[in-house]
């Protein structure tokens, strides 16, 4: 399956938020590797070193980012949704350019976290 085919069955919106979010994280980071997962309905980000950091989820009328290892993660400005568990998920309804900035911060922060657990 790929990204197109897993976004075929989404609004244009939705789509479209997807893929701004996607470009986002690369480019920052453009050694992540991608991988479609039809079973989760998203798209994981993998680091050559940290392994599986993040994964892009498109719902109805929102986009989640989840972190693997977000319960380790610092979230002094309230950007993830609820508290529990493992991972941590931000929800995303609409784009603009402030958003890379700090979402690209987060995936700094992912990838730095799976380094370490690593070393």
């Amino acid at each position: 399956m790929t990204i197109d085919d897993l976004l075929a069955e989404h609004t244009p919106e939705v789509a479209e938020l997807t893929l701004a979010v996607r470009a986002a994280i690369h480019s920052r980071h453009p050694e992540l590797s991608e991988r479609v997962y039809p079973g989760w309905h998203g798209i994981g980000f993998h680091h050559p070193k940290a392994g599986y950091v993040c994964a892009l989820f498109p719902g109805v009328d929102a986009v989640r980012l989840g972190f693997e290892h977000g319960h380790l993660m610092i979230d002094p400005d309230g950007w993830f949704d609820e508290v529990g568990g493992q991972v941590r998920y931000v929800t995303l309804t609409g784009w603009n350019a402030d958003l890379v900035e700090p979402l690209t911060e987060l995936v700094d922060e992912a990838i730095a976290l799976g380094s370490d657990s690593r070393s």
